[in-house]
């Protein structure tokens, strides 16, 4: 997919907030007024990120309403991916192992990460499928 842009990104936080959205609704969010300039803004942040496949509108519907068309782990997931193939060749373990090491844990967050661990892989050491993570 392609990549959203500051004011796409703060649109669609938007969206995931209140889960479906009129153009003025979102309007008046992101920029405190539903004027016809502010609401012809958003609708064309819109168009643009329906055209990338991020949000989705119901027609159906009066006022149209928008609703995103991927999650926030599902975007989160699409980033890290990205992050990966263009810094570690693709691997998601040296990106996982920065953040830790990096934003330092406090023990309630590393217990929480443990557990998560031990939820997805419960009988293995090495990871989904056998594989090692030590790539």
């Amino acid at each position: 997919m392609e990549n959203l842009t500051q004011a796409e990104m703060a649109l669609l936080r938007e969206i995931w907030r209140c889960e479906a959205a009129t153009v003025r609704q979102l309007a008046e969010a992101i920029y405190g007024s539903s004027v016809d300039s502010k609401t012809a803004a958003v609708l064309k942040l819109l168009q643009r990120m329906m055209a990338k496949g991020y949000v989705d509108c119901r027609r159906s519907e009066r006022p149209h309403v928008y609703v995103a068309a991927i999650t926030q782990e599902q975007y989160l997931k699409l980033q890290l991916q990205e992050l990966a193939d263009l810094h570690c060749d693709g691997k998601l373990a040296p990106l996982a192992t920065t953040l830790v090491q990096t934003k330092g844990f406090n023990q309630r967050q590393r217990r929480q990460l443990r557990d998560l661990i031990d939820r997805l892989w419960p009988n293995d050491d090495d990871g989904p499928n056998g594989a090692t993570g030590h790539d």
